[in-house]
């Protein structure tokens, strides 16, 4: 990402020759200036084993040198280094002693580029051409760092100390506490053989399978009996970088932690979590695995005591290990996010503001677009950082790009209330619950409680499948005559099974993976998971003020 400049303004081979002559000047100057005397030269050289990678016909370790001289640290890259990389290597440098710091590049090896981690999602050659993630510009710092011989090396970081895991009903509770990087290495590290194996089957498999190729171009000329899985998983990665733009710092920063846990590259944690978006790409020719989904709420006097109740039954192609994750960040709100080992994102969360969060596809909206974060990365980082419905349906307004998901957003909100009594005002506060439901269509469309009840999807009036009708349908049906609306009679519509129906016509069907039933005002999440016949299992009490339970 550097290129010479053109001081004297001139075009074509003009320029190169003033480029030219201006250079011999300043080397002739420089020359004019030179006094010999002793110099003392070291020589560093070490072998480190690479970050590892999706293109596995680069090598997994590779030559390191370091020149100094008198003062003087050059630092040989095995590769082209983007400018920011050598400008950080010198201010390093310099902080540690060195007079001068220089970065040479194309050394002993040649790995493509390397570039720093706010550019990975470029869609340019550069960061395609970037095949060690991006945490490569953090690994050359660290395996130079060790061959300076001037001042003090920084200290190596403080161990991860493992996350807590343990059996629930139906599935694992986890907890994850501390930065970032430091949530995903726990989560990694506590899933590393579930996350190897949806990698294997999801990716690698897809694309052995040719369910992951191109049906057109040379792809379907390749023979038969060569493996074209190390070149495609590579471009594949490229292409799905388009996603990682917007994405949060600190999301971006628990997927690398998820990768280096897990001890796989981070363009195969990322295709990953993005599978369903490559396998519903036009020319695969298979379905759209991401959920399709029940949600409703109950908000106000419908809601009774509680105030407000959301129900949602998640629905998922694949059956997966359940997992409850309970994530206490360094910065911002806990909350607890029900999911499978592997995804980063939040389909069904609250936090102990008691922001509910929950996402459902609705395939009749479009397809989502394969540039700009995925909905579940932006619900992630909302549910860690906002507290009130209104601030994360405002932050969802500005995704505009994004086509074919409803999220249901309910939540507590704070209202003052003034009165004025015997001449006297006075103020008081009073909480009062908010559910709403964002489509993102061709427009992005907010749908208010009707009657004290919000229904993910609104069968008679919105674009929506047949089965998805016949479900929301049914929901409403069960709602109707009930005047209060409980977290039993939520379990018992998320439960429900019409006889005479099939497959996603039931609100509760064979794809369902978990049935959860929020209370935002107590900050308490029930969860059931089904098995693998099926049927649903005990809920399991979790709450934000802590301890677990089951009924």
């Amino acid at each position: 990402n550097q290129t010479i400049g053109n001081p004297e303004a001139k075009s074509g081979w003009d320029r190169t020759e003033s480029v030219g002559k201006l250079l011999a000047l300043r080397a002739k100057e420089a020359i004019n200036r030179i006094s010999c005397g002793e110099a003392t030269l070291r020589l560093t050289y070490a072998e480190p084993a690479l970050p590892s990678t999706l293109a596995s016909f680069l090598p997994s370790t590779t030559p390191l040198h370091a020149l100094e001289i008198n003062g003087l640290l050059i630092n040989f890259f095995p590769g082209e280094p983007c400018v920011e990389i050598g400008l950080e290597m010198r201010r390093r440098a310099l902080e540690r002693g060195y007079k001068a710091q220089y970065s040479v590049g194309l050394s002993n090896d040649y790995l493509m580029y390397f570039i720093p981690r706010k550019f990975y999602a470029d869609v340019n050659y550069e960061s395609g051409a970037n095949f060690f993630g991006p945490r490569i510009e953090d690994w050359f710092y660290r395996e130079f760092a060790r061959m300076m011989s001037l001042g003090d090396p920084a200290p190596e970081p403080p161990a991860i100390p493992p996350a807590s895991v343990a059996e629930g009903l139906g599935g694992l509770h986890i907890v994850l506490e501390g930065a970032p990087h430091v949530l995903g290495v726990q989560r990694g590290r506590a899933f590393a053989e579930d996350i190897r194996l949806r990698y294997e089957t999801r990716i690698r498999d897809a694309i052995a399978g040719g369910a992951l190729l191109p049906q057109g171009g040379i792809w379907a000329h390749v023979p038969g009996f060569v493996d074209v899985a190390p070149l495609a998983l590579t471009m594949l990665a490229m292409g799905a970088r388009p996603l990682l733009e917007g994405i949060p710092e600190s999301v971006f920063e628990e997927i690398e932690g998820i990768a280096e846990g897990a001890e796989l590259p981070f363009d195969a944690v990322w295709l990953l979590q993005n599978a369903a978006y490559l396998h519903a790409l036009p020319d695969k020719g298979t379905l759209f695995n991401t959920p399709l989904c029940t949600m409703f709420a109950a908000v106000g006097d419908r809601a009774g005591g509680d105030d407000l109740i959301v129900g949602r039954n998640l629905d998922w192609a694949e059956m997966e290990l359940p997992v409850v994750m309970e994530v206490r960040p360094d910065n911002g709100r806990r909350f607890i996010q029900v999911g499978f080992t592997w995804n980063a994102g939040v389909f069904t969360a609250m936090n102990d503001a008691g922001l509910v969060l929950c996402a459902e596809r609705v395939p009749a909206l479009g397809e989502p677009p394969l540039k700009g974060a995925p909905i579940e990365m932006i619900l992630r980082e909302i549910i860690q950082n906002e507290s009130h419905p209104d601030r994360a349906a405002d932050r969802l307004h500005t995704c505009e790009y994004l086509r074919g998901w409803h999220v249901l957003i309910a939540g507590r909100v704070s209202e003052t209330v003034r009165a004025t009594r015997n001449d006297r005002a006075s103020e008081s506060t009073r909480e009062l619950s908010r559910a709403l439901v964002l489509e993102f269509g061709e427009r992005i469309t907010q749908r208010e409680a009707e009657d004290g009840l919000l229904l993910g999807a609104l069968p008679e009036t919105h674009p929506v499948e047949t089965d998805t009708a016949v479900r929301y349908a049914r929901v409403a049906a069960l709602l109707a005559d009930e005047r209060i609306v409980g977290r039993a009679d939520a379990i018992r519509v998320l439960a429900d099974r019409e006889d005479g129906r099939t497959g996603m016509a039931r609100i509760l069907s064979e794809f369902t993976r978990h049935s959860v039933v929020f209370e935002p005002k107590s900050r308490t999440m029930y969860v059931a998971f089904t098995d693998v016949h099926g049927e649903l299992g005990e809920y399991a009490i979790y709450s934000l003020g802590g301890g677990t339970s089951h009924e």
